[in-house]
């Protein structure tokens, strides 16, 4: 009888953990806010494949450009547990100070998570 050994690498990630930076929202009118979000389990590691990852506006003149609609690729790079969007007014032309809300949501093999962002927008 002859053994036969091999070895592999495997990452089981774990339940997703987000933050976010910053943790408010402050648009003045006309303006723009950047946010950075880290999206990994307990251990910083990257999702599963196809975890779905999505930001959106909750409430609120707010468009949004960047990292916001994500489907996360089998890796095991911390490269993609970091992601930023960039949270615009939409309707410059308006004074009136609204409340908003953006919501930061993943879905998939790993669980489900969301964190919302509260403040206001001009």
């Amino acid at each position: 009888s002859q053994m036969i050994y091999t070895n592999s690498v495997r990452l089981l990630s774990g339940f997703p953990v987000i933050t976010v930076s910053p943790q408010q929202i402050n648009i003045q009118n006309g303006g723009s806010q950047t946010f950075i979000y880290t999206i990994g389990d307990g251990n910083s590691n990257p999702l599963s494949k196809s975890n779905s990852i999505s930001v959106t506006v909750e409430n609120g003149d707010i468009s949004l450009l960047g990292d916001i609609d994500l489907i996360m690729p089998d890796t095991q790079s911390k490269n993609f547990t970091q992601f930023s969007f960039t949270a615009f007014d939409s309707k410059p032309d308006t004074l009136n100070p609204v409340n908003a809300i953006i919501k930061i949501q993943s879905t998939g093999p790993n669980g489900d998570e969301s964190i919302n962002i509260y403040g206001t927008s001009r």
